[in-house]
């Protein structure tokens, strides 16, 4: 079983993972014309982010989770707490944030823990584990605010894929699952499938 609290085996985790990243950018295509269906019209551009509220903020971090990363100068339990004390320094720096497009370096450092994918699989191999990123509470509130405002504006100019369902409200793989199987349903009933032959 590996021990993980090695600095050698924490190196050879980080190298595995950054691998791991950079394969995948190395098979991006960086050739412009690769995209065949560009939309037919100029899509709207989002030209800035707006400033957050108090009120804004407290529903984000009230609704966010207890968790904590061992990065974060304050533990997220005080945190929510206390939010009355901190409010008026929180909403300073996020907002300095969305409005001068400036994400601090420190909010982009996370505590990278390899988790087994599955209890079975064999403790000694890397390719077995995931790589699960702990963020700092500051953080995770940041991106909220922020994914708020996009999600809004995605949604408001029709912009989303009609069939996505990741990071979308009431779209979820279990509703995308539910309508493949009712369009197989759909195309057995009339028997329009054109991949299948039927007997």
């Amino acid at each position: 079983m590996l021990s993980l609290a090695t600095t050698a085996k924490c190196e050879e985790f980080a190298e595995f993972f950054t691998n791991k990243i950079l394969a995948i950018r190395a098979e991006i295509t960086q050739d412009p014309n690769y995209l065949h269906d560009a939309p037919s019209r100029e899509p709207p551009t989002l030209q800035n982010f707006s400033a957050i509220t108090e009120d804004n903020l407290y529903k984000l971090v009230k609704h966010s989770k207890q968790s904590t990363c061992s990065l974060a100068p304050i533990p997220t339990f005080l945190m929510k707490n206390n939010f009355n004390y901190v409010s008026t320094p929180l909403l300073q720096i996020i907002n300095t944030s969305i409005l001068t497009g400036v994400f601090p370096s420190t909010f982009k450092t996370a505590v990278v823990k390899p988790l087994l994918k599955k209890p079975n699989l064999d403790y000694n191999t890397l390719n077995n584990y995931r790589p699960i990123s702990n963020l700092p509470f500051i953080s995770k509130i940041h991106e909220k605010a922020v994914f708020i405002q996009l999600n809004q504006f995605l949604n408001k100019n029709d912009i989303l894929e009609k069939f996505q369902s990741g990071f979308r409200a009431n779209h979820s793989t279990e509703t995308a699952l539910t309508k493949i199987v009712n369009d197989l349903r759909l195309s057995t009933a009339t028997k329009s499938l054109p991949w299948s032959s039927w007997t």
